[in-house]
């Protein structure tokens, strides 16, 4: 269940970000960790990843660097 969210916290840390799309990210980060949560990861692929997803992780270790498509970016939360 998603929950309710003040955007106007996060408006310190991204002061030039509208409060729409503020709240439009939170919201679609959330569904995203609920569709993981219930292993629903079609509507990850489908509704919630772009088509171009390209997800880095910072660092040089095993798990750093650049996945590419939803079908890397779920088997790194595997």
């Amino acid at each position: 269940m998603l929950r309710e969210h003040r955007t106007d916290d996060l408006k310190g840390q991204y002061p030039d970000l509208p409060a729409d799309v503020r709240h439009r990210n939170v919201m679609l980060v959330e569904r995203m960790y609920e569709c993981f949560n219930k292993g629903d990861m079609d509507t990850i692929k489908s509704e919630v990843f772009a088509t171009d997803l390209k997800w880095t992780l910072p660092g040089r270790n095993p798990v750093g660097g650049l996945k590419n498509g939803a079908d890397e970016v779920i088997a790194f939360f595997g």
